[in-house]
């Protein structure tokens, strides 16, 4: 009976997400918080958001991983967990960023960029530079080669 109760309190425990942005900033740059990023948002992955996030967490990984089996694996999941994310919130700005970013970056003979063009017209169409993630997003969509130079100039201004 305690382990229910404590393991109905634990989901009950909404997301930080401050915290788990400040973890995903981390885990960008440095392997070793990817799996703090991972098990901040395992147990939250009902809500859209943190499913998105734990999502990009094993799409991390699998960019980390030196076994292609392993990585091939990974990005599958990572790619069918985004979509589900995105479908659950499909108008979420943060959401549809976490997906670009990660097809985006994908090999194109691994047939993962399924909803880059989709996405980036979303993106565009619904900037936010006040949104909480907009430093990251506004420092991927300048290095990125889904977008053509007018639209990084755009981008730019902002």
């Amino acid at each position: 009976m305690k382990a229910l109760l404590f393991g109905l309190l634990f989901l009950s425990i909404k997301p930080d997400f401050m915290v788990i942005r400040s973890e995903y900033r981390a885990a960008l740059t440095s392997p070793k918080h990817i799996q703090t990023l991972k098990s901040s948002t395992k147990p939250h992955i009902q809500d859209a958001l943190s499913l998105a996030y734990y999502a990009t967490a094993v799409a991390l990984e699998a960019r980390e991983s030196s076994w292609v089996p392993t990585k091939i694996k990974l990005a599958n999941s990572a790619h069918d967990l985004l979509n589900k994310a995105v479908t659950k919130d499909p108008n979420s700005i943060e959401i549809r960023f976490l997906r670009f970013s990660f097809q985006a970056n994908t090999p194109s003979m691994l047939g993962l960029q399924t909803h880059v063009t989709a996405d980036k017209t979303f993106l565009l169409a619904n900037i936010q530079t006040s949104h909480p993630m907009w430093d990251v997003m506004h420092a991927y969509y300048k290095q990125c080669s889904a977008f053509s130079t007018t639209e990084k100039q755009r981008l730019n201004r902002l």
